[in-house]
């Protein structure tokens, strides 16, 4: 049965099979998975002001050259993998132009992976005032002023032979236990020693929100954060 986004418990017994017994590919073979990991959150990042009103509303979207975050996630994650020691097999960072599914999947079949774990931008359902990606978010209303980070985030790990979805899990979009280090209506505003403060903060969020979606898809086990453990859907 195909793993659906709206039933969570449906994406554990595919990951499990991945965890204990690897997938069979020609010749029969089956102790040795080849995983990829992926991510498509792209080098740039949000910033949302909510006043009182809409009219208070503030936002900036800013591309960051050279940021390299997939990079970072991808080898992140890996990592956290094959430390986890759940996967038989080799783990395997890779990068991809494409965010599209059937053009990841076509990729990850024509390098032999049997696997693959996509980390995709995607709004977020409990709020869709917050966008796909990385964000600032300041939330300044009757005396309560917070600026927090905060990722619309999806994980979906598909098998490359057939394309069917064996894992999903959302992490929660945001941390308001932690609050990030400053904010201004425009990115161009930031001094240097700012946007690399932001930059680094919401880099070790999205990290960490990973760590405990890798928990749920039993990828790895549990861990100690210095942020909130993520809520997930």
């Amino acid at each position: 049965m195909p793993c659906r986004d709206s039933d969570r418990t449906r994406c554990s017994p595919g990951v499990r099979e991945l965890v204990q017994h690897g997938f069979e590919r020609r010749g029969g073979a089956t102790d040795q998975t080849i995983f990829a990991i992926v991510s498509s959150l792209g080098d740039e990042i949000h910033g949302r002001l909510f006043g009182l009103t809409r009219f208070q509303n503030k936002s900036f979207d800013a591309s960051i050259p050279g940021w390299h975050l997939d990079a970072t996630v991808t080898k992140d994650v890996a990592e956290q993998i094959v430390a986890g020691g759940k996967i038989k097999g080799e783990v395997v960072a890779v990068s991809m132009a494409s965010s599209k599914k059937s053009e990841i999947l076509s990729e990850a079949r024509s390098q032999g992976f049997d696997a693959v774990l996509v980390v995709i931008a995607e709004p977020s359902v409990p709020d869709r005032a917050l966008v796909g990606g990385v964000m600032l978010v300041r939330q300044k209303k009757l005396g309560n002023d917070r600026l927090n980070p905060c990722a619309g985030i999806v994980v979906r790990v598909w098998r490359v032979s057939d394309g069917k979805q064996i894992g999903f899990t959302a992490p929660g979009p945001c941390d308001f236990d932690h609050s990030s280090p400053a904010w201004h209506d425009k990115w161009e505003e930031f001094s240097d020693a700012e946007k690399q403060a932001a930059l680094t903060d919401l880099e070790g969020f999205v990290v960490e929100r990973m760590k405990s979606a890798l928990i749920h898809l039993k990828l790895r086990d549990n861990f100690r954060s210095r942020f909130r453990r993520a809520r997930l859907r």
